[in-house]
């Protein structure tokens, strides 16, 4: 998720069982010109399988990409054709590539014929409707993917409603690669309905901010969490990669998410918010946690 599943965040998913992580989004067109903010994206500090998910709609891009030395540290190269913001749908990229079938071919064509790296689709039910969804995996299939990632939702549903189970599950039995159930799985019961209906398993996004052991609770495996060290741990990685001042920023929306549900988490999200320092942010949480608690907890 861009902005979001930055280098710490997988770090944590991969140490609770998630079994590949994927970088955010990061253009095609700009690892080729050779912008240094999404070459900053590709950094990884967990151990594989990783996947690099670019977007664009340039085929050309995406053949340069697949063949640049960054790109190399990667086990998939992911295309992103589900994102339904409207400033990356208007440039043709993300969801747009669902109205537009021959161009979404020809972008795995290239990276297939430029790499020897699995090619895997991050894909929608469709931009307004799903009854072209099969049709649209079968297509990606066809051009060489290896697998497909499936949002149970159309673009302009953007992440209203709930997911269609039965449409990704429709999608995942009519083509010959495995396919990953994606969107509102929360729970091991949404995990078993898709594995025993075809899927080959599950992506999880937005489930997993602040709460990274959910894909141990998935697994029914035994955990340890501690919240504050998470936290600590989070910004001081964060700091590593990036400068101080944007780590900070960065950290203040992650810290939202671990703290959602948190008895009297709200404060520490309101302090957060005004941290402009590394040593401002981890005081707020010290201080939050000497009052409050360690809330770390385990599963065994």
């Amino acid at each position: 998720m861009a902005g979001y599943t930055d280098a710490p965040t997988r770090v944590f998913a991969k140490q609770y069982g998630c079994g590949i992580t994927v970088t955010e989004m990061v253009s095609a067109q700009s690892l080729v010109q050779g912008n240094w903010q999404a070459k900053e994206l590709l950094t990884t500090f967990e151990d594989g399988p990783v996947a690099v998910q670019l977007f664009g709609h340039n085929p050309d891009h995406f053949a340069q990409s697949a063949k640049m030395e960054c790109l190399k540290k990667f086990d998939v190269i992911d295309v992103n054709m589900g994102c339904p913001v409207k400033k990356i749908v208007s440039n043709g990229d993300g969801s747009a590539l669902l109205d537009d079938v021959e161009r979404a071919k020809k972008i795995v064509l290239a990276i297939k014929n430029n790499t020897d790296k699995v090619v895997s689709v991050k894909m929608r039910l469709g931009r307004t409707d799903s009854t072209g969804a099969v049709d649209f995996a079968k297509a990606m299939v066809d051009a060489g993917a290896d697998y497909l990632t499936v949002h149970g939702r159309t673009a302009t549903q953007m992440y209203s409603g709930v997911a269609d189970k039965v449409a990704i599950i429709r999608v995942a039995t009519a083509v010959s690669v495995p396919v990953f159930a994606n969107g509102d799985v929360k729970c091991k019961e949404d995990f078993d309905y898709y594995c025993q209906n075809g899927c080959h398993g599950v992506a999880i996004g937005r489930g997993a901010l602040g709460r990274p052991y959910v894909f141990a609770k998935l697994q029914n495996k035994d955990y340890q969490f501690d919240l504050m060290k998470t936290m600590v741990t989070h910004l001081e990685q964060l700091c590593q990669i990036t400068q101080e001042r944007v780590a900070v920023n960065e950290m203040k929306k992650h810290v939202a998410f671990y703290m959602k549900g948190v008895y009297c988490g709200k404060k520490l999200v309101v302090n957060a918010m005004s941290a402009q320092t590394k040593e401002e942010m981890l005081a707020y949480i010290y201080d939050w946690f000497n009052d409050n608690g360690t809330h770390s907890f385990s599963r065994t």
